[in-house]
């Protein structure tokens, strides 16, 4: 699962626990961010991962925890639902959703960001446990050139 699937999917539900707030992708520019939703946003970024040890089956096979910060932005801590109540409903809606090929997430932690003109920010740090597989490779492998059948009456077909 690529991180662009992980992150629509975060995006997906959000949308779907948050109707009346505005719900994307963390902007490319964090610092020319304007909230302009009248109750809040919530934006969404790739964290970083961890890789746990490697299991060799076959082919290599390693866990791998995706790292998701969700940034949640009100205009009021407390009253026209504002942080607290987000910050309530991300908990609730995430605390074991489970991504489409991935095990349960769950939540690492919360925490203030900044207040800038009474525009709060706090962060919510959200784990979603997948699996790293190495890629197929063709194996060269030799050619069949010829096939010999032998029935069980001993008659013999080559196929060239």
């Amino acid at each position: 699962m690529t991180l662009l699937d992980l992150e629509d999917a975060l995006l997906a539900r959000l949308k779907e626990e948050l109707p009346g707030y505005e719900v994307k992708s963390y902007p490319d520019n964090p610092s020319d961010y304007v909230l302009t939703h009248p109750r809040g946003a919530v934006l969404v970024r790739f964290a970083g991962g961890k890789y746990g040890p490697t299991e060799d089956i076959g082919a290599m096979v390693q866990p791998r925890r995706t790292d998701w910060e969700i940034t949640v932005v009100a205009r009021h801590l407390r009253a026209h639902g504002g942080l607290y109540v987000l910050l309530d409903v991300l908990r609730i809606g995430l605390t074991g959703y489970q991504v489409p090929g991935c095990s349960k997430a769950f939540l690492l932690k919360e925490d203030f960001v900044s207040e800038v003109n009474g525009i709060w920010q706090y962060a919510v740090w959200l784990a979603v446990p997948t699996v790293n597989v190495e890629r197929a490779e063709d194996e060269d492998l030799p050619v069949l050139k010829r096939l010999t059948l032998i029935d069980n009456f001993g008659e013999t077909e080559e196929i060239p």
